[in-house]
């Protein structure tokens, strides 16, 4: 899931002096491990630091909320505004609906902390984990279909900001991702690391969004069955590899 936050801004003299934290329920419902957060601010173009400072975060946690990211910075007097994306998945043993809640805090003229703002997401639905799940390039690729994992604007390593590399996050060895449509992945190859089947639903196919030939679409490191699809390697010269093998457990059996 993907986040922008913005936040009004009156920042006195003291390092440092503004700090964005950012909450989720209790209890491990969101999974920050292939996170990330801005490293510098999208108005002011000032880096921020990963992290909180003097355990601000953690400290001044809300009610059945648990810090899960944060960066603080040092602004210079002047700037009134400020914003920063992040990105997160839900937790696997999450069940239960939740939010994101995102506070900011600032410095006041004799250099104490002060919440300044507090947003909070709209409430975002959580599915069971299923043994069969699906993927598609949106929401409204999905149909009916639930759950089912869509792509997000990242486009990171391992296929990060994809519907299929987050199924694969999510699932246990032994399940089945259903692909819908006419799926794209992005500019990298999506990592297929756990002992799972990937198929097709229909006519179903996997290509690329991308016209570089450098990446595979797949690229498996454990036993995994890939069957039902058509695999379109067009790209700008002549192929790309459709599935790259770095796996000593079988794969990849025909359909």
């Amino acid at each position: 899931m993907n986040f922008s936050v913005s936040f009004p801004l009156s920042p006195e003299s003291y390092t440092p002096n503004t700090q964005v934290c950012v909450y989720a329920p209790t209890g491990g419902w969101a999974d920050f491990s292939t996170g990330w957060l801005s490293d510098e601010g999208l108005d002011s173009g000032q880096a921020y630091t990963s992290g909180e400072t003097g355990g601000l975060c953690t400290s001044l946690a809300p009610t059945n909320y648990e810090w899960i990211t944060g960066a603080y910075t040092t602004l210079t007097t002047g700037y009134t505004n400020d914003s920063l994306e992040f990105a997160l998945n839900i937790g696997s043993s999450a069940t239960v609906s939740g939010d994101i809640r995102v506070l900011v805090f600032e410095t006041d003229g004799s250099g104490n902390w002060v919440e300044t703002s507090d947003f909070t997401s709209a409430s975002v639905s959580v599915a069971s984990h299923a043994s069969t799940v699906y993927v598609a390039n949106s929401a409204a690729d999905c149909g009916s279909n639930s759950p089912c994992f869509v792509n997000s604007s990242d486009n990171l390593d391992g296929g990060l900001g994809t519907g299929l590399r987050d199924a694969v996050n999510a699932a246990s060895a032994g399940d089945t991702l259903q692909i819908l449509g006419e799926y794209k992945v992005k500019s990298e190859a999506v990592l297929i690391d756990k002992a799972v089947t990937v198929t097709g639903v229909d006519d179903a196919a996997i290509s690329s969004e991308s016209t570089s030939c450098t990446e595979s679409l797949l690229s498996i490191t454990a036993g995994a069955a890939v069957e039902n699809l058509t695999l379109d390697g067009t790209c700008s010269s002549s192929h790309r590899t459709l599935i790259e093998i770095n796996s000593s457990s079988e794969c990849c059996h025909p359909a």
